[in-house]
């Protein structure tokens, strides 16, 4: 008898360790789902590690990581190529750039 309940014991506390496994990868996923902050996130992580790196000496992955992103293409979802994504770094300053020039 005692076998009996220390297996339901055990099977219950598997139940309660997957129950709570799921639990915390959804709420690792549940990150802003808005298209537009997701964006943002790239390009706020890639200025701060071009900064403090360089632009030659980042990866596109190590962007999305640090950014959070558990997608590796999503990058290239919202940007195409390294080019767009360092234009949208830059297009903040594009402005006070031009007015220097004229």
């Amino acid at each position: 008898m005692a076998s009996s309940s220390a297996s339901r014991a055990r099977s219950s506390l598997g139940r309660s360790r997957s129950a709570a496994g799921a639990a915390g990868a959804a709420g690792a996923r549940a990150r802003s789902s808005d298209p537009a902050d997701t964006r943002a996130k790239l390009v706020e992580t890639a200025r701060a590690l071009f900064a403090e790196r360089g632009i030659d000496d980042v990866s596109m992955r190590e962007i999305g990581r640090a950014a959070g992103q558990g997608n590796v293409s999503a990058l290239q979802y919202h940007f195409g190529d390294r080019a767009n994504l360092l234009r949208a770094v830059l297009e903040p300053y594009n402005h006070d750039v031009d007015a220097r020039r004229d």
